[in-house]
């Protein structure tokens, strides 16, 4: 829809692109929001407009589109000494997996989230609604470190309602066994913000592995119409349609979602897989 409105606009009222980065990134725009951050590069030489450098935000947005060369393209070009950098050089690779479902040795992870901890704790201009420490909670409650895990829950949401906090605290819930409490939590964050991807994600994956595939189903086209350019929810939709073996159905949505992620791996390999 913002995309749509700055393309349709006439020239002499269309917004800068770096002044959609907010509405992209709330909606999951992220073709949009990448653009809105190439934009925001070519501001103050090189800087940006932000108090975060652009090329740290670069890298996120490419992590959060699973491209992890150009992520680690961008921060490389980071300053070494911004707290940004500090914060984004572990915490892109947790994204990365986080994203690409479950990790599959969330071990691996642990110092690279508690060194993102650290530093998002000490930088005050960091922590102005910032969600992403939920990932690291979720890879702390992974590890086993539940009580260090819900204090980050807990802290974030003395903040305000994070969806991302509500689905990665819901799947940690399931971890434990705790799958009421989990579904507690889904149902009360999408009954708050109904129209955002990530909870939808979250429970849909749970309910797919428990093999309710309807339910999967319907949540999963939630988290797409509520964020139809987010090439998560089109690969969930493929994975589903496959284990359902409706393949040309699951070659579609993997198809669509590439479009918005054209250089994510798992993506990219689930499509080859149904090629064989």
């Amino acid at each position: 829809a913002f995309q749509h409105a700055v393309e349709t606009a006439k020239p002499s009222d269309r917004p800068r692109l770096s002044y959609m980065s907010q509405p992209a990134q709330f909606t999951y725009d992220l073709p949009l929001l990448l653009q809105a951050q190439e934009d925001n590069l070519q501001s103050n030489n090189g800087a940006g407009i932000s108090s975060q450098t652009a090329a740290s935000l670069l890298a996120n947005v490419y992590a959060q589109i699973h491209d992890r060369p150009a992520a680690l393209t961008w921060i490389v070009q980071s300053d070494p000494k911004a707290p940004e950098t500090r914060y984004y050089r572990p915490l892109d690779d947790l994204l990365l997996a986080v994203y690409s479902g479950e990790p599959v040795n969330a071990s691996a992870w642990l110092s690279e989230a508690q060194s993102a901890w650290t530093t998002w704790v000490a930088t005050t201009s960091l922590q102005s609604g910032d969600d992403t420490p939920c990932v690291i909670a979720y890879i702390f409650g992974l590890n086993g470190d539940v009580k260090d895990a819900i204090k980050v829950f807990n802290r974030l949401n003395q903040v305000t309602s994070y969806t991302r906090c509500a689905a990665l605290h819901g799947a940690l819930l399931e971890q434990q066994g705790n799958l009421p409490g989990a579904e507690a939590m889904w149902a009360q964050s999408i009954a708050k913000a109904p129209d955002l991807p990530l909870v939808y994600m979250a429970r849909g994956h749970s309910r797919m592995e428990r093999g309710n595939l309807r339910g999967a189903a319907d949540d999963f086209e939630a988290a797409h119409r509520g964020a139809p350019r987010f090439a998560d929810p089109l690969k969930l939709l493929g994975d589903l349609l496959a284990k359902q073996g409706k393949n040309n159905e699951a070659l579609a949505k993997y198809d669509e979602g590439l479009q918005y992620a054209p250089n994510w791996p798992e993506l990219q390999q689930a499509r080859s897989n149904l090629r064989r």
